[in-house]
């Protein structure tokens, strides 16, 4: 059996990462900071938004994660870190959100999905 790392506090002096990982199902989120886990959250997703595209949901998980920590990244930069390479070359669909989220201070960066 295993266990998740326990939960850092947040230095609000350092940048925060935040790790999404959307599926056909719901979403897993990590914030970090240095490495150190700050915060988990997953949500299933509703019917309705499960017939939406993996992209259309790699967008929807990451506005749903700026609302969701918005206290711990409100006024600061932070990275997103996504596994979809593809959402990175949309630069169109990344104005789009930028200004839907009303803020320019992070950068979107690709991982690969370690399974």
């Amino acid at each position: 059996m295993t266990s998740a790392p326990p939960l850092g506090f947040p230095n609000f002096e350092a940048t925060f990462v935040v790790e999404s990982n959307a599926s056909n199902i719901g979403i897993e989120v990590i914030l970090t900071q240095k490495g150190k886990p700050i915060a988990y959250f997953s949500k299933s997703f509703s019917i309705r938004h499960q017939a939406q595209s993996i992209y259309e949901k790699e967008m929807m998980t990451i506005v749903i994660v700026v609302k969701k920590y918005n206290n711990y990244i409100l006024g600061r930069h932070f990275h997103i870190k996504i596994d979809h390479r593809r959402c990175l070359e949309w630069n169109v669909v990344l104005c789009l959100f930028q200004t839907l989220i009303c803020s320019d201070r992070f950068d979107i960066r690709g991982y690969k999905t370690i399974f």
